[in-house]
């Protein structure tokens, strides 16, 4: 199997009108599919510094019992994780998405089974202060995430 070496400035879809994002790293396939199995397909940062790592096998975010991806504030502060099977933001044995405030503390916790919220433990979105207190439970009209 072939595996290419990509580096490029390209703009990230969702915010093309708003910011540059710089490609450190990206593997790809002989398909032209983000794809790495040792480490990282993709490794960016936005105008600002902030890391990011993505890990994709064949073209999807995908990796087994750890984040697909790592999000970190400018400052290098963890600022996202989040689990991805196949594609589909999931995981079994906890919440698929955490969301940190700027101190570490957790922000939000969302609970998805293959890229729908799960409803079968509860609320599947729970919202925490800066302080580590739970402030409410949020659900959503929408349970698919695209």
């Amino acid at each position: 199997m072939h595996f290419e070496y990509v580096e490029h400035l390209t703009r990230d879809i969702f915010a093309a009108q708003y910011f540059t994002v710089k490609i450190h790293k990206s593997y790809v396939n002989q398909n032209g599919q983000k794809h790495n199995i040792y480490g990282p397909a993709c490794e960016w940062s936005s105008y600002t510094g902030t890391p990011t790592l993505r890990y994709y096998i064949l073209g999807n975010l995908h990796r087994e019992h750890c984040p697909a991806v790592i999000a970190y504030h400018h400052d290098h502060t963890l600022r996202s994780i989040e689990y991805f099977r196949h594609g589909r933001i999931h995981r079994d044995d906890g919440p698929a998405e955490i969301i940190y405030h700027r101190n570490g503390q957790i922000n939000i916790l969302c609970w998805y089974v293959n890229g729908m919220l799960d409803w079968n433990k509860g609320q599947p979105r729970e919202f925490y202060d800066e302080q580590g207190m739970r402030r409410s439970c949020g659900n959503s009209l929408h349970g698919f995430l695209q």
